[in-house]
């Protein structure tokens, strides 16, 4: 029974491959996507960290020597629970755009409960609403406490945070100002988290004076700054840019790219819309774009483990084999 180049097509850019589950179907590339679809419907969190006494501690934010060491393994324990999932387990399709959204989120966390909670934040919205994927991630300490929103108050803002949700989520550099910039620090002060890892507003230390911010004006809150980005057709234009790159070519078309951020931007940022656009078009399947991305070191893990049964003895050679990938 043969495959098509269309099917290996969609499965190789949805998900890492042809499944073994579905090697011998004979699916046309609409029941395909469907399967992928209906596949990815199971949302099961990752539950590496703080599942056992040895992730136990009493205090997330100041930690003992020899919790720091803990902490090194457990992240290492996170990682190989992650790529197990992409290699083993269900809902490809939620584990590939998982892996799209956290390079877009870029973060680094040297606390595995909040990197766990990331991971499972995007996780759980990869799929779903760009607006919902986008608060809750703004809103985890991972991301707050990478950029720097702990030291944003009131007295002293803090640029960075706001900067980042510009420049790398939303809009895309060149396409605010700096007032823009330093407007929305204020407007973000008081976001915060507490010592048991929750998203907590601050009201004492939140600038609530008049903001100017992208031509509006008002007393904002950081909400308001998410609600306003989402109002720009350029946050539309950016994530379906970004999203090209990863699943279609490397080599741009503007055309198409307007057409598929017009559409994104008109759903409400609805992320199905984007994925059916894309893998359900006949242009997608054009030979322009068989063999136009490069995989990343994990898109080239994951198929050659599966497909050759690779068995890790000690997890750390997998840990290993990614740093060696760059």
């Amino acid at each position: 029974m043969m495959i098509s180049k269309e099917v290996l097509h969609l499965f190789s850019r949805a998900g890492f491959g042809m499944p073994l589950e579905v090697l011998h179907q004979n699916k046309s590339v609409n029941q395909s996507y469907q399967w992928l679809w209906q596949d990815a419907m199971v949302y099961a969190p990752l539950q590496v960290v703080g599942t056992g006494e040895k992730d136990a501690s009493p205090d997330l934010m100041n930690p003992k020597v020899g919790e720091v060491l803990s902490r090194q393994q457990l992240t290492k324990d996170l990682n190989f629970a992650w790529l197990k999932r992409m290699v083993t387990g269900k809902a490809v399709l939620r584990e590939k755009m998982t892996l799209f959204w956290a390079n877009h989120f870029a973060c680094r966390s040297g606390n595995p409960l909040f990197a766990q909670q990331l991971n499972n934040i995007i996780r759980k919205h990869a799929l779903g609403n760009f607006k919902t994927l986008l608060l809750e991630v703004s809103k985890s300490p991972a991301m707050l406490q990478f950029l720097n929103n702990q030291q944003n108050r009131k007295a002293h803002p803090n640029e960075n945070f706001a900067r980042e949700v510009m420049e790398l989520f939303t809009l895309g550099h060149g396409h605010y100002t700096e007032k823009d910039v330093s407007e929305a620090a204020r407007a973000f002060t008081g976001w915060t988290f507490n010592r048991d890892g929750l998203f907590e507003f601050r009201e004492r230390i939140h600038d609530d004076s008049i903001k100017e911010f992208l031509g509006k004006s008002g007393a904002f809150t950081g909400d308001d700054i998410i609600e306003i980005l989402l109002k720009q057709k350029q946050t539309a234009l950016f994530i379906t840019g970004k999203f090209w790159k990863a699943f279609v070519s490397e080599k741009p078309d503007a055309n198409r790219i307007n057409l598929l951020a017009e559409k994104f931007y008109q759903s409400g940022f609805e992320i199905e819309v984007l994925l059916r656009e894309v893998f359900l078009s006949e242009w997608f399947y054009s030979m322009n774009y068989y063999g136009a991305l490069i995989k990343s070191p994990i898109e080239l893990m994951v198929p050659l483990i599966r497909d050759f049964n690779v068995t890790f003895a000690n997890p750390n050679v997998a840990i290993g084999f990614q740093k060696l990938l760059g």
